[in-house]
């Protein structure tokens, strides 16, 4: 994929009280009026200058009260109430706040560039290519593919994007302590105090890659005997597979490294005792060309693949939110970006477009 140049790597409003109490309206003064007998009843009326004269205190009376109205907020109708934070109109609990569209305008403003994390090391996903002509290094896959796509959804220009490489072990403290704003990096959606998820936009299957034969195990065949023969397993740092293999009977190496790529290399290494790598088809997939290693068929389970961002970032997940479901809204444009990525190394169609969270979005 050619990118453009440029692409690195990495107030509230305060209201008046409800219950202010309101202030009394100013008295208007007048000359004494002198009146007359009206012959046509037994009521008496004013001269034409004293009747002036009320006028006038009347209306100055009137518009000091209505300006007082207006300054300090009090509804002058049945739908009054102070500005709600989602619409920027009266809401009916009283309360008010910034709207949504100001405190996106204000998060846009101090964010000129995304910062998305993405992998360096994953063939379909997110694989690191040559330097751009500002000497920036450029990235393809689908999740790439993804990140241009929510960015541009989100009023960004491509050359507006800057992506810092990440790990399955370092995804989560690079957005904690602010050095990336989303992550789009085969990041599996799960429940978390500190982050938030959006999609899923992707979901792979779980499977292991193995030697095609070797000489202390011979050809496996199938995950079976990884479990029972307690073969060393290969896995990152932080991802699903750490956590769920051993409760599931397999024996993990002990020191797990941070990228699926050092676990290919000791795979490949006769000087290592690990015969497995685990991770989902996606990523085993795009180290399956060589014609040393094959995947075995896949085991149970899905990874559903979101965008990931700090948690309290309201303005932010909406939006991010919208742009998801814009994405998997366009059928075509999702199969598209399958079939130029994934499909040609996974060997099968494409699997259909994902349905988004609706925990995640609900008012998508």
């Amino acid at each position: 994929m050619t990118h453009p140049p440029g692409h690195r790597m990495g107030s509230a409003s305060e209201h008046a009280s409800e219950h202010a109490s309101v202030p009394a309206l100013p008295r208007a003064s007048a000359a004494p009026v002198t009146p007359e007998k009206d012959s046509r009843s037994g009521f008496r009326k004013g001269s034409k200058g004293a009747k002036g004269a009320v006028a006038t205190a009347l209306v100055a009376v009137l518009l000091a009260s209505v300006g007082w109205l207006v300054a300090s907020g009090v509804g002058l109708g049945p739908d009054s109430g102070e500005k709600d934070e989602a619409s920027g109109t009266a809401g009916p609990d009283g309360r008010g706040g910034d709207t949504e569209a100001q405190a996106w305008a204000e998060w846009r403003k101090a964010h000129s560039q995304l910062k998305i994390g993405v992998k360096a090391d994953q063939p379909g996903l997110s694989l690191r290519q040559g330097k751009d002509d500002e000497g920036n290094y450029t990235y393809a896959g689908l999740d790439v593919d993804m990140a241009y796509k929510v960015a541009r959804n989100l009023g960004y220009e491509d050359k507006d994007v800057e992506f810092v490489e990440v790990t399955s072990g370092n995804r989560e403290s690079h957005l904690e302590r602010k050095a990336v704003d989303l992550v789009i990096a085969s990041y599996t959606m799960r429940e978390s105090a500190e982050i938030d998820f959006v999609g899923p936009y992707y979901t792979a299957g779980r499977g292991f890659l193995v030697r095609e034969n070797s000489m202390r195990h011979g050809e496996i065949k199938d995950s079976s005997y990884l479990r029972t023969k307690k073969v060393e397993v290969c896995t990152a740092k932080g991802s699903t597979y750490a956590k769920d293999l051993p409760s599931l009977g397999f024996t993990l190496m002990k020191s797990l490294p941070a990228t699926y790529q050092y676990c290919l290399e000791q795979l490949l290494s006769n000087e290592t005792n690990v015969y497995a790598v685990a991770s989902d088809d996606a990523v085993l997939a795009g180290y399956a060309q060589s014609d040393k290693v094959k995947m075995l068929d896949p085991i149970e389970g899905t990874e559903e693949y979101g965008v990931a961002m700090r948690s309290g970032t309201p303005a932010l997940k909406k939006k991010v939110c919208s742009a998801v479901a814009a994405i998997l809204k366009d059928a075509s444009g999702w199969d598209a970006m399958y079939r130029k990525n994934l499909a040609p190394l996974l060997k099968k169609p494409t699997p259909g477009v994902p349905d988004l969270n609706p925990e995640a979005c609900p008012e998508n």
